[in-house]
């Protein structure tokens, strides 16, 4: 063989061994993508290195560990984790990864963006959701993994980078600059309180009746105007 076309077949296997990004990554990425914008969070690029850390972090929980601690030995403190597990069940690897980061997702539920740190909120219920849409994420990896038999026990993990859920002394100011309210109407607005979206006092249904009553008030005024001075409107 001729060394140029050698050096070509060499140059195409080595492109597809480090590009053979796997269907479920995608979808991850995808479903990433779509619940981050409603947070005003930038959308992630897959890494090839975290995706292959992921998967071996998802088969050492899976198999070696058999349960998810977050004791990884193949991650390094600079990446940030999500970990989801399940038994039971035996569905695609793709529906997998959106059953998992749609678990991460629901904790939004939990999370009070007017007490914005670990302190004031149970970090144990919101951990995966503040690392999901964490704003300064800019790489992702994902990883599925399972035991024997899929529905024996199935594991599924998220590596970020640069991590999020950053400590910051309690005075919460990474997590008010990381973990923004959804806008509204948004999928995510579904799942919060209207006190804590709009605010103490206020909700969708005050903001209603506050906007009836201006067109009211201004119905009601002009009406009178029209009888005091003979102005027809």
């Amino acid at each position: 063989m001729h060394p140029k076309n050698f050096r070509i077949i060499l140059l195409i296997l080595t492109l597809s061994a480090t590009s053979a990004v796997k269907d479920y990554q995608n979808v991850a990425l995808d479903l990433h993508d779509t619940l981050r914008a409603d947070h005003l969070s930038p959308p992630l690029t897959l890494s090839d290195d975290l995706n292959k850390i992921a998967e071996k972090c998802a088969d050492y929980y899976a198999n070696e560990f058999q349960g998810i601690d977050g004791s990884c030995p193949y991650k390094t403190k600079d990446m940030g984790e999500n970990l989801y597990a399940n038994v039971g069940i035996d569905d695609t690897d793709e529906e997998v990864a959106k059953l998992a980061i749609n678990k991460w997702y629901e904790e939004l539920q939990y999370y009070r963006f007017s007490k914005t740190n670990k302190t004031f909120n149970d970090y144990s219920k919101t951990k995966h959701f503040t690392q999901l849409i964490w704003k300064s994420a800019k790489q992702m990896g994902f990883g599925i993994a399972f035991r024997n038999e899929r529905s024996e026990y199935i594991v599924a993990v998220g590596l970020y980078t640069p991590p999020g859920n950053i400590d910051d002394d309690n005075d919460g100011r990474h997590y008010k600059e990381n973990v923004l309210k959804p806008v509204e109407f948004s999928h995510g607005a579904r799942f919060m309180k209207d006190e804590e979206f709009y605010g103490e006092g206020g909700g969708r249904g005050a903001t209603e009746l506050g906007r009836m009553m201006t067109i009211l008030q201004m119905t009601c005024l002009a009406f009178a105007a029209k009888n005091l001075i003979g102005f027809d409107f």
